[in-house]
């Protein structure tokens, strides 16, 4: 795993560890999530320097590749959250403390993917 895989591997199993919803056996699962996170960031990235709209010689103009990319990575992380109980109705599912009954953690992952 890279740094940024790492961080972000740290970070969702902590704010499981507070929900109280952590198992090691999500451990592939949250690896994949932190990877998909980085991959997230790096399309961000792209559209950035590429810009939303490919233009041709032609005139023609389609929206970038990187858009859908982005589109298509961004799905796969909520699939991710919702399996991992990062979403408020998944967590209330595995039975995990809600941001009401403790104080909310200082970073929500979720707010990451948007």
């Amino acid at each position: 795993m890279t740094a940024q895989e790492r961080k972000y591997f740290k970070d969702i199993k902590k704010q499981m560890e507070e929900a109280g919803i952590y198992s090691p056996v999500t451990d592939t699962v949250i690896e994949h999530a932190a990877v998909t996170l980085v991959l997230i960031d790096t399309a961000k990235g792209l559209l950035k320097t590429k810009g939303q709209i490919q233009s041709f010689k032609t005139g023609a103009r389609q929206i970038s590749p990187e858009v859908n990319n982005l589109r298509g990575l961004l799905s796969d992380f909520r699939k991710y959250a919702e399996t991992l109980g990062l979403t408020p109705a998944s967590l209330q599912k595995l039975g995990g403390k809600s941001e009401k009954e403790e104080e909310a953690p200082k970073m929500s992952i979720m707010r990451l993917a948007k």
